[in-house]
């Protein structure tokens, strides 16, 4: 295996403490000829007037922009081949690359043609004032949280607020998203509350100007977030015991994220526990984890809300069919999602007003 640079995310609680240490970092763009592009197999990544380490999202990067499998070259090739088969395909197209660094690490490798919105843009047109419940920088990602209304007892000192989660990465291989958010405030877990799509989302290769996915992003912030409907949903989730369910929930739960690590985190849940009990026990176990497995818990807890608001009465994703030519549920993607089987009564059915 290539060795790799781990960067350790930070967390911030407000806008103007991420600017300060976004702007603390030396940061870099080199626009080079993919066929200048090598790498040797000490994890050295030599690029133009660049040579140094880089982290899993550049190599991912690089070998995508080669029209490589990533998941294949990066993660089962040994790094003679994985060398030579990035040194073969550096040849082969006849474009520019940029290559992102930071403190003297690459991490980001794209088409020059690609148009990310850059950290210190995207703080600047939202502003560094603006409140926030979070903000997460990872490797390859920064991830914003707010809440937007007054919290709400939904059932006995378990209070629930609204807000927005904001999605975006500099690396060119990932899309920029805001979705809707509802958050359990007794213990802070985030829960997903998703519709059938973003209220705004900008694709990694969009050709939009920035400066005008900006302005629509800062508007969707403003007015596309609005208050969840929850009391129904959480009160028959509270009501109702797993039972039969059980078994088919916890399976499918483990196949969407940690196998079984997360048997093991919901191991005090059983088939006479509630759903309510269910959903806590899944979002509390989220924050053991970093950002990228930890939105996935967060996504599932948001999955079992929606159901919760339909008081069991359509068939749950674990009972459904899937195939690799569509996405049902498919929460973790970027893929718009898709309910197969739905009436047009369950269309209407939201989180959010």
């Amino acid at each position: 295996m290539i060795p790799l640079i781990e960067v350790r995310e930070q967390s911030f609680s407000k806008m103007e403490e991420l600017r300060d240490a976004i702007a603390g970092q030396d940061r870099k763009v080199y626009d080079v000829p993919l066929r200048d592009v090598s790498l040797s197999e000490d994890g050295v990544l030599h690029a133009g007037g660049f040579a140094g380490p880089l982290t899993r999202a550049a190599l991912c990067g690089l070998v995508s922009t080669e029209d490589a499998p990533p998941a294949f070259v990066v993660d089962h090739c040994p790094e003679d081949l994985l060398v030579t088969i990035v040194e073969r395909l550096a040849c082969e197209r006849n474009i520019s690359v940029l290559v992102q660094t930071v403190n003297g690490v690459a991490t980001g490798v794209m088409p020059s043609d690609r148009h990310p919105i850059r950290y210190d843009v995207l703080m600047d047109r939202l502003g560094v004032d603006r409140p926030i419940e979070e903000a997460t920088l990872s490797a390859d990602c920064l991830r914003l949280t707010a809440t937007m209304d007054q919290p709400r007892e939904l059932l006995p000192n378990d209070s629930f607020s609204s807000g927005w989660e904001l999605t975006t990465s500099e690396n060119g291989w990932r899309s920029t998203r805001v979705v809707r958010r509802v958050v359990r405030l007794v213990c802070t877990n985030g829960l997903m509350g998703f519709d059938e799509a973003a209220v705004f989302e900008r694709k990694y290769n969009s050709r939009e100007p920035v400066l005008t996915s900006l302005q629509e992003l800062a508007h969707a912030l403003e007015n596309a977030v609005q208050r969840a409907q929850l009391q129904p949903a959480v009160q028959w989730a509270a009501d109702t015991l797993i039972g039969d369910e059980y078994t088919l929930v916890m399976s499918y739960l483990a196949r969407r994220l940690g196998g079984e690590v997360t048997k093991l985190e919901l191991g005090d849940v059983r088939a006479d526990a509630s759903w309510y009990e269910l959903m806590n026990a899944l979002t509390a176990a989220a924050r053991l984890h970093s950002l990228e497995l930890c939105r996935r818990y967060e996504i599932e807890g948001g999955m079992l809300m929606h159901w919760f608001l339909r008081r069991g009465r359509t068939r749950p994703p674990w009972r459904r069919a899937t195939c690799d030519g569509c996405v049902n549920w498919n929460t973790g993607s970027e893929a718009v999602q898709q309910d197969i089987g739905r009436s047009p009564e369950d269309t209407q059915l939201s989180l959010f007003d």
